[in-house]
């Protein structure tokens, strides 16, 4: 996921609520990159956290729901599959994209339609 905001310093954490994210990446000073971790479903606060201990919270930022092991991907639907949609949230000071199969992106903004999957 991407978290946009301002004074992002090189070696800053992410947590969503008290779980530390993998693979972060401070791209810039407005821009990280980091791995969600797995999270039971439901809103999370996101909380950057600068190596000077200075921090900032996003409370209920996100939406994360557990999507279990994907099987096989198509571009049609079709009996036991099920649409996966790319979503877009767009908040002050914080934006990022994810993957849902809720067609309305759990109300945030629906970018596309990613096709359509199989669990095994």
């Amino acid at each position: 996921m991407t978290i946009t905001g301002t004074n992002f310093s090189a070696g800053a954490t992410v947590r969503f609520d008290t779980t530390l994210a993998s693979n972060v990446n401070v791209v810039n000073s407005t821009s990280i990159t980091a791995t969600t971790p797995s999270h039971a479903a439901g809103p999370v606060n996101v909380v950057v956290t600068n190596t000077n201990g200075q921090s900032a919270t996003l409370a209920n930022a996100g939406w994360l729901k557990p999507m279990g092991p994907l099987g096989y991907a198509y571009d049609s639907p079709g009996a036991g599959r099920q649409a996966l949609y790319r979503c877009f949230i767009n908040a002050p000071g914080w934006a990022t994209h994810y993957v849902s199969n809720s067609p309305t992106c759990e109300g945030w903004i629906v970018e596309d339609l990613l096709g359509y999957v199989e669990n095994w």
